[in-house]
């Protein structure tokens, strides 16, 4: 019974040291790469800037591309409209429902409809 007590207390003994070395390890990682985070950061903010500068500016270049493209079209589509469209056009006279013709009324001043 004593030797498996000894080997009970043995694998404890490993277990709390593997505990303490991995809070070590752990504790040594983390330190570790808030240095390496404070060393490169700021390198990331300027190059993130930069990007987000080039995506902007894409962005309003995109849009620019797409508003001239929105107006060429338009006047593209102005200049064959105006072309297939009659400028003398006039609205026809109109008929009554039989065809014949009918004379026009003039409007008579109100003081004459005594």
């Amino acid at each position: 019974m004593l030797k498996s007590r000894r080997v009970f207390r043995s694998k404890w003994i490993d277990r709390q040291i593997d505990d303490a070395l991995l809070m070590v390890s752990t504790a040594t990682a983390t330190v570790y790469a808030r240095r390496q985070a404070r060393r490169h950061l700021p390198k990331v903010m300027v190059g993130g800037a930069l990007v987000a500068a080039a995506g902007t500016a894409a962005a309003v270049a995109a849009a620019g591309i797409g508003i001239l493209a929105a107006g060429g079209a338009g006047a593209v589509w102005y200049r064959r409209n105006k072309k297939t469209s009659s400028s003398d056009w006039q609205m026809p006279q109109a008929a009554t429902a039989n065809g014949a013709n009918v004379e026009q009324q003039t409007a008579a001043p109100a003081s004459a409809a005594k």
